[in-house]
């Protein structure tokens, strides 16, 4: 049956800002207890048990969860708990067919508007990325560009731009295309740590990937033993971009 997809709430726009600068569901709980209220949730126990569930849901579970008050009691908490589900605990632990069979399920329970569909563009270019097709990057980014929703947010128009560039970037320097590759690293890390947004750590380490890769080892240490941006990756428990570097 088909659903036409629910309205956003009040709190759309606070929620994902905080989620475009953390990310990690623990670090939303420790550091942002007043958002985490405002999604609805009793305390960040709460929060945490509720993320929980859709992090590890199947697809037979997921519809229910999001519909469950207890879980999801505001349609903002839904769009945290659909990203959280599509993200997954391992982002690399599900393929592109089953991240889009995922997505297909939780589309139309979500509000058009949502961040969400940005988010899921970005999980899935960066799992294509890594299973071998990063050659079609460019092409996927081009058709889901004109798909995903405007945002009107001005800071949250910048985090999906900063997120497509990122994986760009990544594709880019998969292919063997250092040079643009470069060029989206920087522009990324620039936007990405002038706004605090999570992934400024993630790009640095890529472009530390890419200058070792480039005969730059040196320069690439540099960023590798800068303790500060360890101990954010941990902290927002990004393992996989750690295990990589």
């Amino acid at each position: 049956m088909s659903h036409a997809p629910p309205m956003p709430d009040d709190q759309q726009q606070l929620a994902w800002i905080a989620f475009s600068r953390l990310e990690q569901r623990h670090s939303m709980a420790d550091e942002h207890p007043t958002i985490v209220a405002k999604l609805g949730y009793r305390d960040a126990n709460h929060f945490l048990s509720a993320t929980e569930k859709c992090l590890e849901a199947t697809e037979i579970e997921i519809v229910s969860l999001l519909l469950n008050l207890e879980i999801a009691p505001t349609m903002s908490a839904r769009e945290i708990c659909a990203a959280y589900y599509l993200k997954r605990r391992n982002i690399f632990s599900v393929t592109v067919r089953t991240h889009s069979s995922h997505y297909q399920m939780i589309r139309n329970y979500i509000p058009e508007t949502s961040p969400v569909h940005c988010y899921s563009v970005y999980l899935e270019c960066r799992r294509s990325n890594y299973q071998g097709h990063a050659g079609q990057t460019a092409e996927l980014l081009a058709v889901f560009r004109e798909d995903v929703p405007v945002l009107e947010s001005g800071v949250l128009s910048i985090w999906r731009d900063t997120l497509f560039d990122f994986v760009q970037a990544e594709a880019d320097f998969m292919v063997g295309d250092f040079k643009s590759a470069y060029e989206k690293l920087m522009r990324v890390t620039s936007t990405a740590s002038g706004l605090n947004f999570c992934c400024t750590d993630r790009s640095q380490f890529t472009l530390a990937r890419l200058l070792r890769e480039s005969g730059q080892p040196e320069l690439a240490r540099q960023i590798w033993q800068d303790s500060e941006v360890r101990n954010r990756l941990a902290r927002t428990c990004d393992w996989t971009t750690l295990a990589v570097n």
